[in-house]
């Protein structure tokens, strides 16, 4: 945690994101909209996509130097949201399925 927050404040991170409201595929989900950019994702076998977990994990994005000793799951880029073995939805899908609740 104190690595993520000594690279966000310093600006070397582009993005971070807890976990805690819905799992990783929600974060993931959020992260995507704000660019209107995809992710290819590989979670690690015993993390469930959904599940909740305060503090337990972050979603971050910046220069591969930057992410040196964080362990990276995926990349950024693309249209879609793929998350090998669990979903695949384009970031326009995702985009429309917030609006409608909102």
């Amino acid at each position: 945690h104190e690595q993520v927050r000594a690279l966000v404040r310093s600006g070397a991170l582009r993005s971070a994101h807890d976990i805690a409201e819905g799992g990783i595929a929600v974060a993931l989900a959020e992260c995507c909209l704000p660019g209107r950019i995809g992710a290819r994702v590989v979670l690690p076998p015993d993390l469930d996509p959904f599940g909740e977990a305060p503090g337990r994990a972050f979603i971050v994005s910046g220069p591969a130097e930057a992410l040196a000793g964080l362990h990276v799951i995926g990349t950024v880029g693309g249209d879609a949201l793929a998350i090998d073995g669990v979903l695949e939805l384009a970031v326009s899908e995702i985009a429309g399925a917030l609006q409608r609740v909102m």
